[in-house]
């Protein structure tokens, strides 16, 4: 991150100026934070709020997991991009393809932030086989901003299973654009368990030039709905996107998309 350094000199007459014109420097809004993921693996960041992305002082590893933790402290809109050198684990030096492998739920989101991948070939974010759990739950009442990136292979399992890939569980809004939410499965012990994909609640969800396929909805005594996205009671806008090959296990649910607000 580069910084511009401005010198400013005060004066007596400076300081008179400011307070006349009552600029109260106190209610300026925080500027965005950047924060580069470099690490494939899963290590919490070690002071959150710092500013600093990184899993022990002075490592300067950046995790998805610490760079999410840092955004939800850092007031204000935020940004999480990824320089991943194929040198890491789950790298593909040939393809400069890396996988993220969260061993467990990655924290909620709940502040504005866009996180943006090098491309849906390049970064994919896939639960281990066996473990169930959501990647994205997003509890921000703002905007959140997913793009250039894939989630796959994704199971949450009991209670939580609502949303396998990406859940808007607040009443913000949650773009996806240039993404694919693949093999993601809501699933478990509960009656019904809704949006294989993605599940929205009251907010506002915009799907933008994805893709969303093989995906699963099934729960335990109704089944489930919304096997590619289950929209609850807000509003879900698709443009330029695919969304095929997703079932939901009720004969009454729908494979691709099951409203209960706006589309």
């Amino acid at each position: 991150m580069q910084y511009a350094f401005v010198v400013v000199l005060f004066s007596a007459a400076a300081v008179a100026f400011c307070a006349a014109t009552g600029v109260d420097t106190t209610q300026q809004a925080p500027f965005p934070e950047i924060f580069v993921v470099n690490s494939t693996g899963d290590g919490d960041d070690a002071f959150p709020g710092d500013g600093q992305c990184e899993t022990a002082v002075g490592n300067g590893v950046c995790t998805l997991r610490a760079a999410i933790e840092e955004a939800n402290a850092h007031v204000g809109g935020d940004g999480i991009s990824f320089s991943i050198p194929t040198s890491q684990p789950y790298c593909d030096a040939a393809t400069v393809a890396c996988t993220i492998y969260p061993t467990k739920a990655l924290p909620d989101v709940s502040d504005s932030v866009n996180i943006n991948g090098p491309g849906t070939a390049k970064l994919n974010v896939v639960n281990i086989t066996g473990v169930k759990f959501r990647v994205f739950n997003v509890t921000s009442s703002g905007t959140v901003s997913f793009s250039n990136l894939t989630i796959g292979n994704v199971n949450p399992f009991g209670d939580s299973s609502l949303g396998g890939g990406i859940q808007n569980a607040s009443t913000g809004t949650v773009n996806i654009s240039n993404c694919t939410i693949t093999d993601n499965t809501a699933t478990g012990n509960t009656v019904s368990d809704n949006g294989g994909g993605i599940r929205n609640g009251a907010g506002t969800v915009n799907v933008t030039n994805s893709t969303i396929s093989g995906n699963t909805a099934s729960g335990a005594v109704f089944g489930g709905l919304g096997g590619g996205i289950y929209n609850d009671s807000g509003t879900v806008n698709v443009s330029n996107s695919t969304i095929a090959f997703n079932q939901a296990v009720i004969p009454s649910g729908s494979g691709g998309i099951t409203l209960g607000g706006g589309i």
